[in-house]
Parts: structure tokens; C-alpha cells; sequence
């Protein structure tokens, strides 16, 4: 097949411009028109690769094909073209970025892409004479005081309602729907502190100092969060604004803060910071409560009367030193978690199960789990699971089952 002739680039490019194409796109819908001579290629830029350096040159149109920071029209000629179009304010020009009809080559946030380089205010870009700070958002939106004061009248409230106002139509074209970036350095705190009913927690507030806040927990005997939680929520609106519920981020921030022990008088410290005793030792203050299991731990250790070289969570401290076995052993009760207790292997288990089987009359899954419950000790001295279905499988069970 004879490959196809066409003419040279220069005369290409003559005929091209000619037509008064200001795209790519208008190029390609041109030629699909079938008003281009058969000597003239539709993609240009591939069979032109030597001479062609872009559409706007390939075309005859000074119009930049893609807007980006680095190739935006100067200034002066960006504002003038922004004068031309005769607009009021700010809120008229923002419109128009919006309605699509802004050439790529002019930013829509002339304020930014010509920070120190001709900005002088939205009055001076659109030439209206208008007198206005050199940043655009006020020139758009109220300043941050008389935008939260609105806000705040509105009672919205949290997050959810904001979001909500923000995108209705009921939100006034002066009021920012990003605050948190439009009035990012210039006093902006929180979506609480915007809306006017921040939480308690937040930094902000006025809480009473570390002094006083410690002297008023110790009096009201808190010792743990849980309480702390319950008792803010017993306080007034008024006292629990004064109160932190994250005291050691407050305080902290503040300089203050030192320790949970130090602040609720328990004198308690972190694990990191507290010397246990061994193993050995803490085992045998652990027999001597007569505990029954780890539920009963934990109920003790949240009694407060757990000494300090004793740690609350003995298994995951012990178990760092290397030194923890199990909880029957720490407790004395001799009990052994499932995991690890040696049971029989279901061939030596079969012989035993069948008896039991035929004694008990068990005759189904069912019928064995009432029995495990009431036979507990048996099964123990028989080295024998309760929950033989998990510990042997569903498919060896059912296999012992059969005679």
C-alpha cells in the first residue's frame, strides 16, 4: 500500500490558520466537517513531529492551550481583560469564574497567582475604583469577628448542622463555607469555638488551673477516668465548662500537668516509670487475695488498694520479662487456660468419649454440651475439652460419635 503524501508544515500551517481555530478540539471537529484537503493530516502534532511546537502556534491563536501557575497571561494583560468585563465586586467576579466563560489563561484567584507581582486588590483588577484589601476574601467574605458573630447567632448546634447551613441556599454569599482556611491565621480555633458551644475538652477554654482542678477531683474522690466522665456529666453546664474532660491534654499544653497519680492524689505513675516486683514475689501477693480468676484481678485492681509495686496487668508486664505462665499459676487457683492445657489427642480421647457416651446416654452435639456444663470436673481429670467440637473438629467428633 503506497503511504499517503502531505504537504510540508509551512503550508499546513498557512492553510490552518486561515480557518480562525482557537483549539485542538475546534481543529478535529473541523476536519470530521470533510472540509480539509486530503494533503492536510488531522493529527499534525504526529506527522509534523520536527516542526510542530503546539496548536495555538500550528493554529494562530495567542491563547495559551492549558491554564497552569507557570503560564498565565502577565498581569497587566490578565487585568485588563478582567476590567473589560465591567463587574461591581468580588462576589460578581467569583460568579463569573464560576459560570465557565473565564478564559484558562486567567486565574479565578488572581490574588494568589499575583501575590507580589501587580495584586492590588480586587478594586484595582476589576477597575471600579474600589478601595479594598489586597486579599480577595475580603473583599468576598466578612472579616473572621463579624463572620463568627453571625454564625454564632444562628445556634447551630454541631458539625452536622454546620455542614448542613453551609450548603443550603439560606447561607449568605459573605459567609465563608471554609472557615477553617479562610480564616486559617487570622483567629480561627474550632468548628465548636465557630458555631459558639466548643466542646469542654478544647484547649481554648477558660478551665480552672491545674491547682484547682486537682484539689476539686481529690475531694470528689475521682481516681479514674470513668468517674471523671460521670461526674462532668452530673455537673452543671456552667461547672463543666470549667472542668476538662482530657485534663492531661489541657494541662499539658498549659505546662502543668505531671501525672495522673499527682493529679487525683492516688500518687499512681505510669507503668514506665514505676520499678514492679519479680514474678516470684507479685505471685505470691496475688495468692494471698484468694482470688478465683482474672475477672476477680480486675475488679481488684480497679478497687484501688492494688500496692504500687504490684502491676494491673501482670500478663502483659510479666509476659515482656519472660517470667508470666498463666493466670492459674498468679492466682494459685491452678487453673490453666484452654490454649494451654494438655488434652487428649482424639485417638487416645475416642475410647473415653464412647464411654461417656454410652453411660450418659449422649447422642448429639447438643446433649454433650449440657453435659460439659454440669461435668466440669470430670472432664478435667479425664484431660478431656468441653468444647470437643472446636478442639478435635466438627469432622473427628462426629467420628467418635460412631461405634
Amino acid at each position: 500500500m503506497r503511504k499517503k503524501q502531505y504537504r510540508n508544515f509551512e503550508s499546513a500551517r498557512k492553510f490552518a490558520q486561515k480557518l480562525g481555530l482557537k483549539s485542538r478540539d475546534e481543529w478535529i471537529a473541523h476536519c470530521k466537517l470533510g472540509n480539509k484537503p486530503e494533503d492536510i493530516p488531522v493529527s499534525a502534532g504526529s506527522i509534523y513531529k520536527k516542526d510542530f511546537k503546539d496548536w495555538p502556534d500550528f493554529l494562530g491563536y495567542n491563547r495559551i492551550s492549558k491554564y497552569t501557575k507557570s503560564n498565565t497571561r502577565p498581569f497587566e494583560d490578565a487585568r485588563k481583560f478582567a476590567r473589560s468585563l465591567k463587574l461591581k465586586g468580588g462576589k460578581e467576579w467569583i460568579a463569573h469564574c464560576k459560570s465557565g466563560n473565564n478564559p484558562e489563561d486567567v486565574p479565578s484567584h488572581p490574588d494568589r497567582t499575583y501575590k507580589n507581582k501587580g495584586w492590588n486588590g480586587m478594586g484595582d483588577w476589576l477597575g471600579n475604583g474600589t478601595v479594598a484589601s489586597k486579599n480577595m476574601k475580603d473583599d468576598v467574605f466578612l472579616s473572621f469577628e463579624e463572620a463568627r458573630k453571625f454564625v454564632r447567632e444562628l445556634k447551630l448546634k454541631n458539625t452536622s448542622a454546620w455542614n448542613e447551613y453551609r450548603k443550603s441556599k439560606d447561607k449568605p454569599d459573605n459567609i465563608t463555607s471554609t472557615p477553617n482556611t479562610v480564616y486559617k491565621n487570622e483567629g480561627w480555633a474550632s468548628i465548636p469555638d465557630w458555631l459558639g458551644n466548643e466542646n469542654p475538652s478544647n484547649i481554648l477554654r477558660d478551665f480552672l488551673s491545674y491547682p484547682q482542678c486537682s484539689k476539686l477531683i481529690q475531694k470528689n474522690h475521682i481516681t479514674t477516668r470513668e468517674q471523671l466522665r460521670k461526674y462532668r456529666k452530673s455537673c452543671t453546664k456552667s461547672d463543666r465548662d470549667i472542668i476538662p474532660g482530657h485534663p492531661w491534654d489541657v494541662y499539658k499544653k498549659q505546662g502543668t500537668w505531671t501525672s495522673w497519680g499527682d493529679f487525683t492524689g492516688t500518687g499512681k505513675e505510669a507503668n514506665q516509670h514505676r520499678k514492679f516486683k519479680s514474678y516470684k514475689d507479685a505471685k505470691i501477693f496475688a495468692i494471698s487475695l484468694n482470688l478465683k480468676g482474672q475477672k476477680e484481678w480486675q475488679k481488684y485492681t480497679q478497687s484501688n488498694k492494688i500496692p504500687k509495686d504490684i502491676p494491673t496487668a501482670p500478663s502483659i508486664f510479666y509476659k515482656k520479662q519472660g517470667t508470666w505462665t498463666t493466670w492459674g499459676d498468679f492466682l494459685g487457683t491452678g487453673t490453666i487456660a484452654n490454649k494451654n492445657k494438655e488434652y487428649l489427642s482424639v485417638q487416645e480421647a475416642k475410647p473415653t468419649l464412647q464411654k461417656l457416651y454410652k453411660e450418659y446416654g449422649i447422642a448429639s452435639g447438643s446433649d454433650w454440651q449440657k453435659f460439659a456444663k454440669t461435668h466440669k470436673k470430670l472432664l478435667q481429670e479425664l484431660h478431656l475439652p468441653a468444647d470437643i467440637l472446636v478442639f478435635y473438629s466438627k469432622e473427628k467428633y462426629e467420628k467418635s460419635l460412631k461405634k
